[in-house]
């Protein structure tokens, strides 16, 4: 089992402060979720519109984390977790 490693180039700060960023998202992952689950056909159409912006603004942080991502580990991050095992 190989544990997933930061960059030698990455600050540990700036790794923590990726770390809290995509946790964060992660979180709003859970709770938009769970929301969903709770709208049912008698939802309003304002409520199934605020979830829709929740999900569009979502959606969003998650590119922002993505090209974040890339920009700390290089370009070729995502190729490099093939194949292995975290946890």
């Amino acid at each position: 089992m190989k544990l997933l490693e930061m960059p030698t180039t990455g600050s540990p700060r700036g790794s923590a402060t990726l770390m809290a960023r995509a946790l964060r998202v992660e979180e709003a992952q859970v709770v938009l979720s769970l929301d969903a689950c709770k709208i049912d056909a008698r939802a309003t159409e304002t409520q199934r519109l605020d979830l829709s912006r929740r999900h569009d603004r979502l959606q969003s942080q998650i590119n922002s984390l993505v090209q974040t991502v890339a920009t700390f580990l290089g370009l070729d991050w995502d190729s490099r977790l093939d194949g292995i095992r975290v946890g």
